[in-house]
C-alpha cells in the first residue's frame, strides 16, 4: 500500500512539474512571438533637427542681466546630499553663498555647524557667515528620528582638519534677516 501511495504522489509531483514545463514554454512562446522583429519596410527613420542652444541666464553675454552672481543664504537641515549640494554651489563661480545655516532637521544644528566651518576651512574659504537654526521640529512638526540624527554627529565620519577649533554661529533666523538687508543685490534662499 505505501508503494501505490508513493508511485501516486510522485506521479502527482510528475504532473505538476510537467504543467509548470508546458505554461513556461507557452510564456517564452508568447513572449517571443511578441518581441518580434518589426517589419523593415514599416519601420521610418527619425529626422534630426538641429537646435541652437540657448544663453546661460548668468552668462555675461545676455542682455540686460542685472549681475553676473546669484546671491544665496545656503539653508539645510544637516543632510550628507544638502552638504554636496553645498559643495556644488561652491564650486560655481555664478554663485556667491553669502550665509550657511544648518536648522533642525537630520542633524544637530550647533554641531553640524561646526563641521561645515571645517570643511570651508578645509576648502580656504573663511568669509561666509555661518548660523544654526532651532534643535527642535516647529510647533506641530514631526520629530526626525534620534538615531539618524545621531549618525550626523561626526560628520558622516568624513574625517576633517581642524577638529580643534570653534567656529563663531549665530542666530540662523537672525543672519537671514541681516544678509537680506545688508546685501544691494536680491538674495535667495536655497
Amino acid at each position: 500500500m505505501l508503494i501505490i501511495g508513493y508511485d501516486l504522489k510522485n506521479n502527482d509531483m510528475n504532473r505538476r512539474k510537467l504543467l509548470a514545463v508546458i505554461v513556461g514554454l507557452f510564456i517564452i512562446l508568447l513572449f517571443l512571438i511578441g518581441c518580434g522583429a518589426p517589419d523593415p519596410a514599416q519601420v521610418e527613420s527619425p529626422t534630426l533637427t538641429p537646435v541652437q542652444p540657448t544663453p546661460n541666464i548668468y552668462d555675461s553675454a545676455v542682455p540686460d542681466a542685472p549681475t553676473s552672481q546669484m546671491h544665496l543664504i545656503y539653508d539645510d537641515d544637516g543632510s550628507r546630499d544638502g552638504t554636496a549640494a553645498l559643495l556644488y554651489l561652491l564650486g560655481r563661480s555664478e554663485m556667491s553663498i553669502e550665509a550657511i545655516n544648518i536648522s533642525y532637521g537630520e542633524a544637530h544644528p550647533e554641531i553640524y555647524i561646526q563641521y561645515i566651518g571645517r570643511l570651508l576651512d578645509e576648502l580656504a574659504i573663511q568669509d561666509i557667515p555661518l548660523g544654526a537654526g532651532q534643535d527642535a521640529p516647529l510647533v506641530g512638526g514631526t520629530p526626525f528620528p534620534d538615531w539618524l540624527r545621531d549618525l550626523s554627529d561626526n560628520f558622516w565620519e568624513i574625517p576633517l582638519l581642524y577638529t580643534d577649533k570653534t567656529y563663531p554661529i549665530q542666530d540662523a533666523p537672525d543672519l537671514i534677516v541681516s544678509t537680506i538687508n545688508q546685501n544691494p543685490e536680491p538674495v535667495s534662499i536655497f
